[in-house]
């Protein structure tokens, strides 16, 4: 979305490394190797742009450092370009801009370049902080990342990472931007012929390097119109948002064209023409985070997808994601699956499921996973936390059983005065699993508030096919 970005920073950064006057550099503009991305055999012509831009607009900030004052970085007064208007008519009508902009973790987007080759963008699981703010991360072709939100608060770009930025004489090495405030491209609500306009600095970092290079950036965007346009995805009705991001004194075009609960379909930007060629994502419905899914249930798993995600394979595991397990022996084509939960050893609180999405040949393009959910065996119902128990008298301990690895042969019931420090049995059930105990209170002196239940249930190997214990503390009083 902003290659031409790199060009601009990478040439300021190599000027602020090294003092060259202008005789200097423009030998270097006959080579082919002064700054590349990733063996791009296009940027040549707006490394020149760039350069000459830089020397036009810093004549006196280069004179300045050659005399030892300053940094030879200048400051870029030039505003964007306000984006031609289409023909409109405003009405009273409201986009939720994130409807047309979604971050899908997993999602993954095809697009074709100018109608030859494939570029493929993909919402990363992992989010990250930028400046205070979670981001979701989208890798682009090359190992691009751009960090979006989509929120409320509008579409905005925070960040922007390229790796392996070659920049002669200084090596290859990262290039990442930041802006701050973070670059805006739409508000929340939005209505045909609103304008959307940001600036502020856009902080550079090159990882050769420990020099920071601070640039004014402006944008100006405005909500075109609706259409309904075809790519070679299909027809979609869309936004169109255009404009201008400008850099310094270095300015790009865009137009978007989003369509709701897919994102980008269509882009121009810079004289390059990208249209969608297939979607996948995979949203799972159920289970649910902190979910409690008893053992040995048939629990009905839910979740949406695209057109071109065609089979899916299902995955869960009990270590949080340690290891997974098959849930089905093959690739499945519906989008719901009757689970038949296992029945592991012990209550497992960091269960995930992982979906993970194919197209019609059977190529993985997509996946998610669950928030964390518990599978449980046995739950102590009471006391479970909060109650207050008097010495000498009579409690009920009641519990419930679920689908266990081998029938339960024992059941062994234990306290803890002391938040677990040291436990105490309470009793041995032998042959039976009742459910429910009449518990004798023990005398205490004192008050005693870090009280608990522990259940264990075993087999006839005495080998533990179940525990729990009380949520919480309660009190036990003399």
């Amino acid at each position: 979305m902003f290659k031409k970005i790199i060009f601009i920073i990478s040439f300021i950064i190599l000027m602020a490394e090294y003092s060259f006057s202008a005789t200097e550099i423009n030998p270097i503009l006959d080579t082919n190797s002064d700054i590349s991305y990733k063996n791009n055999t296009a940027i040549h012509p707006i490394l020149k742009i760039a350069v000459d831009s830089y020397l036009r607009n810093n004549t006196e900030a280069m004179q300045m450092k050659e005399a030892g004052i300053g940094t030879g970085i200048g400051v870029f007064d030039q505003l964007p370009a306000v984006p031609p208007e289409d023909s409109f008519t405003s009405d009273a009508v409201q986009y939720q801009s994130s409807d047309y902009f979604p971050l899908y973790s997993g999602t993954v987007w095809e697009f074709s370049v100018n109608g030859n080759s494939k570029d493929i963008s993909k919402v990363l699981p992992k989010m990250a902080n930028v400046n205070g703010t979670i981001t979701s991360v989208v890798l682009c072709g090359c190992g691009q990342k751009e960090y979006y939100t989509s929120d409320s608060n509008g579409i905005m770009l925070h960040r922007l990472f390229f790796p392996d930025v070659l920049i002669e004489p200084m090596g290859r090495g990262n290039l990442t931007i930041t802006f701050i405030p973070p670059l805006q491209i739409a508000d929340s609500m939005i209505n045909i012929g609103q304008l959307f306009v940001s600036n502020g600095n856009a902080i550079s970092t090159f990882s050769l390097t420990d020099r920071i290079i601070k640039l004014p950036y402006n944008t100006t965007y405005r909500f075109n119109n609706t259409e309904n346009i075809t790519v070679p995805a299909g027809n979609f009705d869309v936004l169109k948002i255009s404009g201008s991001f400008s850099l310094g004194d270095q300015s790009v075009l865009q137009t978007f064209y989003l369509a709701e609960d897919i994102g980008i379909v269509k882009q121009v930007s810079d004289g390059t023409t990208q249209e969608l060629m297939a979607f996948y994502y995979v949203k799972l419905s159920s289970p649910s985070e902190d979910e409690i899914i008893s053992s040995g249930e048939t629990y009905t798993m839910n979740w949406e997808t695209t057109p071109y995600t065609t089979y899916f394979e299902l995955l869960y595991s009990t270590d949080t994601g340690k290891t997974w397990n098959s849930i089905t022996p093959d690739l499945v084509t519906a989008t719901s699956y009757d689970w038949e939960v296992p029945s592991p050893r012990n209550n497992k609180t960091a269960c995930l499921i992982k979906i993970i999405g194919y197209d019609s040949d059977r190529v993985e393009k997509t996946s998610v996973i669950s928030k964390p959910f518990t599978i449980e065996v046995v739950k102590l119902i009471s006391p479970n936390g909060g109650e207050t128990l008097t010495s000498n008298t009579t409690w009920s301990i009641m519990w419930s059983t679920n689908a266990t690895k081998t029938p339960v042969a024992n059941v062994i019931l234990q306290y803890t005065k002391n938040g677990g420090k040291t436990w105490k049995t309470i009793t041995k059930i032998t042959g039976s699993n009742p459910g429910t105990y009449d518990w004798n209170i023990p005398v205490v002196s004192k008050e005693k508030t870090n009280c608990r239940v522990k259940i264990i249930l075993q087999n006839a190997n005495s080998k533990v096919v179940g525990t729990d214990m009380s949520d919480d503390y309660f009190t036990i009083t003399p």
